[in-house]
């Protein structure tokens, strides 16, 4: 087996997404452009999904690397990508019963969403700041357009430019600190960078200004304070399946990214970007946990919300920096991802099944009395609820727990402080929704002109999921050990 042929089949888990994803639109073009079956593209992009986490298994146990070192397929990223696969899974589940593919674009929204999903696993694969970037834009690009892909004319619209403007801005931020770091050290593989901060990260201004600028632009993709203003507005506008993918998947991914910079060990040789960054995570948790209070409208407060989880997985992120050799503050992370996705997934996807048509907002006002009109709808929207909020004994609770222990166990006091603080803030418009469905008088009935019954299975799988999660949280942490 020649090079080449060894490298394509170390990727293949890449390649089984982008093939599977072309089926469903090759078939419509073929019908001359009559869409599918749903069941047909659904089921095709389960195969591609199943098809990569299978693959990812077979060469994560292996730990080979292909494309001269750029790639490699580790038991992190088996890890990691199976949480983000699963959230695109879910994405499309939600999709099928969104008012924004309106039953005649389906194809094309599984095609885009595949090749995010495959851009996704690029990065999680990436040993090389170009392949890290090569990925975001492989994830970016597509993502642009399924937001704007809703029949809606303003909100989506609005959205997708505001987003294609400042992520392009942010790419060509990561890129410059990628191009100084190059200029600097003559390489952008992730190995060679660790061994030069020690020498160049003080010594090098342009070395040290372009480890600045990457973490710049990877704050803006994970939405750290002052680089989130955008999060709010354009996980409004965009269909709410999107924004469920956004908010976890995309999300997750661009976190590992950072935690793969920090492999460098970056963080054990400045205590200045040390400070930075938990100064970042405290104005992360806070603004977003007071952003969230203000707003009536479900979707932005969520949106809030998940900016203030972001500073709560900086917090994971610091700790690794300062011992990745910690246990704890590894496996903490992947943890945190996992509750965390598993629950905005669910929060976000009742938005979804809850809204009248493409142009309904839904309000707080709009879930008034929920438990009398859909009590099964408001028992899983307490659930998620209280898992966001941290409160026992959901997986919700266990994240924060794990997370906020290892940031203890590295002497990082009072940033746990402020990660209560902020986390005793939230709990507030959190049990709001919760008051409004079960204590407030129904204004209007909250129907819906879909039948969403996929949705519902999904909703009922992932409020199960949130509890049982929780209850088997010490088994869970002990089977994600990983090590780079």
């Amino acid at each position: 087996m020649n090079s080449i042929t060894f490298d394509l089949w170390k990727i293949s888990p890449l390649i089984c997404l982008f093939l599977s994803s072309l089926i469903p639109l090759t078939a419509k073009l073929f019908r001359k452009n009559v869409e599918p079956h749903t069941s047909f593209t659904l089921l095709w992009s389960l195969i591609g999904i199943v098809g990569a986490i299978f693959l990812l298994l077979i060469f994560g146990r292996e730990s080979t690397t292909s494309f001269n070192e750029m790639i490699l397929f580790d038991n992190y990223t088996v890890i990691s990508g199976s949480i983000a696969l699963f959230s695109c899974f879910i994405a499309i589940v939600f999709s099928v019963d969104s008012f924004s593919t309106a039953k005649n674009q389906f194809s094309e929204t599984v095609f885009l969403i595949l090749s995010t999903a495959t851009g996704l696993l690029f990065i999680l694969a990436a040993q090389d700041l170009l392949a890290i970037f090569i990925g975001l834009e492989m994830m970016s690009l597509p993502l642009y357009l399924l937001i704007a892909i809703s029949n809606e004319q303003k909100y989506s619209k609005e959205a997708a430019f505001k987003y294609f403007v400042l992520g392009s801005f942010a790419s060509a931020i990561l890129l410059f600190g990628i191009a100084l770091l190059f200029g600097t050290t003559g390489s952008t593989h992730l190995s060679d960078i660790a061994r030069a901060i020690s020498e160049k990260l003080f010594a090098d201004r342009l070395f040290f200004i372009g480890v600045l600028l990457i973490v710049i632009g990877l704050s803006f993709k994970i939405s750290i304070v002052p680089f989130h203003a955008w999060t709010a507005d354009v996980y409004h506008g965009a269909p709410t399946w999107i924004t469920s993918y956004m908010s976890t998947a995309v999300k997750a991914v661009s976190l590992i990214a950072f935690v793969r910079f920090l492999s460098t060990n970056l963080l054990i040789q400045s205590s200045t970007l040390i400070n930075i960054l938990q100064w970042l995570a405290v104005m992360t948790m806070l603004i977003g946990s007071f952003g969230a209070i203000i707003q009536t409208n479900v979707k932005r407060m969520l949106a809030f919300s998940s900016i203030s989880h972001s500073g709560y997985l900086l917090i994971g992120l610091i700790c690794y920096g300062l011992s990745s050799t910690d246990l704890l503050a590894n496996n903490s992370i992947l943890f945190y991802l996992l509750g965390y996705t598993i629950t905005t997934l669910g929060a976000f996807g009742l938005v979804s099944y809850l809204e009248k048509n493409e142009n309904h907002q839904l309000s707080l006002q709009d879930l008034s009395g929920l438990s009398e009109k859909k009590p099964a709808v408001a028992i899983f929207m307490t659930v998620f609820m209280l898992s966001l909020a941290g409160i026992p004994p959901t997986v919700g609770f266990f994240g924060k727990f794990y997370l906020l222990t290892s940031a203890l166990s590295q002497g990082l006091t009072w940033l746990t402080i402020w990660a209560l603080i902020s986390s005793a803030v939230s709990v507030y418009f959190y049990l709001r929704v919760i008051v409004y469905m079960y204590m407030k008088e129904p204004i209007e009935s909250l129907t819906s002109t879909k039948s969403a019954v996929l949705t519902q299975v999904i909703l009922c799988f992932l409020a199960g999921l949130v509890i049982v999660a929780g209850l088997a949280s010490g088994f869970i942490v002990e089977q994600i050990s990983f090590k780079f």
